[in-house]
Parts: C-alpha cells; structure tokens; sequence
C-alpha cells in the first residue's frame, strides 16, 4: 500500500511540474516589449535606441562620400576624399552593449556603449524606450607636442524613442560633445574660434514602406554656443532589410559618423547643396 501511495504521488509530481512551468510562460508574455523601434542601431549618423540582443556582434561600414557639387569634374563626390567608419558593437545583456570603432578622417580611434534602462510596452504601461549612451575617442594624426590626453574627444545622448504604429518611430536625443583640444582657423574671413563643449538635440524618424525598406530621416541642430563656421547635421535616407543585413543608403550634410565630431566639427550645409552621398552596412552574427 505504502509503495502505491509513493507512486501515485510521484505520478501526479510529474503531470504537475511541467502544467506549472507551462502556465508560468503564458503569464511571463502577457506584456511584450515593443520590437524593432529601428532597423538598426544606429539612425543615420547617431545612434538609434535599438539595442544589440546579448551574444550578438554587429559590423558597420558606414561610408561617406565627398559632397555631390563637386560635379562631374568630381564624379559628384566619388572621386573626392571619403569618410570610413569600420566598427563592432557586441551585445554583452540584453540591454547593454560595446563596441570599438575606426573612422578615417582625424584617423580616429573610438569606443562606445549603449544601455537601455525602459522598454516600450505594447500595452502602453510604458509608452517610450530609454537608452544611454557614451564613446571616448582619440585622433591618431600626427601633431607635435600632443599628449594622449590633448587627442581625446567624448560624447553622451539620452535616447528617447517611441514606436507610433506599425509603420512609425520617432527618437529625440538631448547630447553633449566635448573635445579636450580644439584649434582656431584662419581664413579669409577671418578667425574661426572652436568651442570645446557643444550641446545639441538629436531628432530621427523612420518610416516603414514595406516589410524589408523604410525611409529614414535624422537633423541634429545644436542648441548651444557653437564653434564659428559649422552647421546642423542633416540627413535623409533609405533602409534595406534583407534579412541577415541592414543596408542604409543616404544623403548627409555631414561626413561624420562618431557624434562628437558631427557636433563639434561639420561644416556642411544640406540646403546649400553639401549633401553627400553614403551608405552603411549592418550585418549581425550571433553567437
């Protein structure tokens, strides 16, 4: 009788155990996070709130061409000199990730992190994603009499995104630039004087048209004192989802795709035709 009442119990211990886990995963989804606020990381030249999913590595090449009114002397800018970016972001959680970068011009040496700290709920419980995120850099151009720390630059933006449908997302990003050394410029109008610390706020929306193409659109206007002779960031663009890629092809007013440069250093104008033609190269691999 005692060993009937053992099985018996053993029996019903077995049947129960994986009911239970199973109503648990039922109630765990109950309220999703809202997916794929972005295509991608990054807008078009700043970051995006969407995160890297942890064990995930994402290469960049983000390619800026010289300004399209070169002309045809210039082959509307592909004969003139190009920016290149090549980076790694890896997803260490969820909602942190690094990454490490190298940009042509400046010859410039970048790392950076990304932490999302809200997720949007699709039940509105919490309506925005939050996401912080840093990078410290360093030019390697060779210059006489430059410590290591004269050569470093910073950036910091808190992102603040919200998906509106199924086809429309929208960002807005209060960012700081910050370079330990900067040069004045003489020109023919005069001095140009750099400010050090620049504030600005990034705005960027995509728009979905299709299952794999969107539009995308990013204006970075600075609402601080500024250096003397740079301009707002702008820039329109395409998004390709291919499914293992995330192709971006733009016009930008700006050459840069590390923030503290496109804060403290762009000079290009979009409405006065500096617009550059550009592309960047998403593809993620999991580990």
């Amino acid at each position: 009788m005692a060993v009937s009442r053992i099985a018996c119990f053993i029996l019903v211990a077995l049947i129960a155990v994986p009911a239970l886990a199973q109503v648990q995963r039922v109630r765990a989804d109950q309220n999703p996070v809202v997916d794929d606020i972005f295509s991608a990381p990054s807008i078009i030249t700043t970051q995006s709130v969407t995160s890297l999913p942890a064990s995930n590595l994402n290469v960049t090449i983000h390619h800026a061409f010289a300004p399209l009114n070169a002309g045809t002397e210039g082959l509307f800018g592909l004969d003139g000199p190009a920016n290149i970016r090549i980076g790694l972001d890896y997803g260490l959680t969820d909602w942190l990730s690094v990454g490490v970068g190298r940009s042509r011009f400046d010859r410039l040496y970048d790392v950076r992190t990304k932490a999302t700290l809200l997720w949007q709920r699709q039940n509105n419980s919490i309506p925005v994603q939050l996401a912080i995120t840093g990078s410290a850099a360093a030019t390697t151009v060779q210059l006489t009499d430059m410590e290591i720390v004269d050569r470093m630059s910073y950036s910091a933006a808190l992102l603040i995104a919200r998906k509106f449908s199924d086809r429309i997302s929208a960002q807005i990003a209060p960012m700081v630039g910050h370079a330990n050394t900067v040069f004045e410029q003489r020109t023919q109008s005069g001095i140009l004087t750099p400010e050090n610390t620049v504030l600005a706020v990034g705005l960027g929306a995509e728009i979905q048209l299709t299952q794999w193409a969107s539009l995308l659109a990013e204006y970075v206007p600075i609402v601080s004192d500024r250096s003397d002779g740079t301009s707002n960031a702008m820039s329109v663009g395409v998004a390709l989802d291919t499914g293992g890629h995330v192709f971006q092809l733009f016009l930008s007013a700006s050459p840069y795709a590390v923030e503290q440069q496109t804060l403290g250093k762009n000079t290009e104008d979009f409405f006065d035709g500096d617009m550059r033609l550009g592309f960047t190269v998403n593809r993620v691999f999991g580990f």
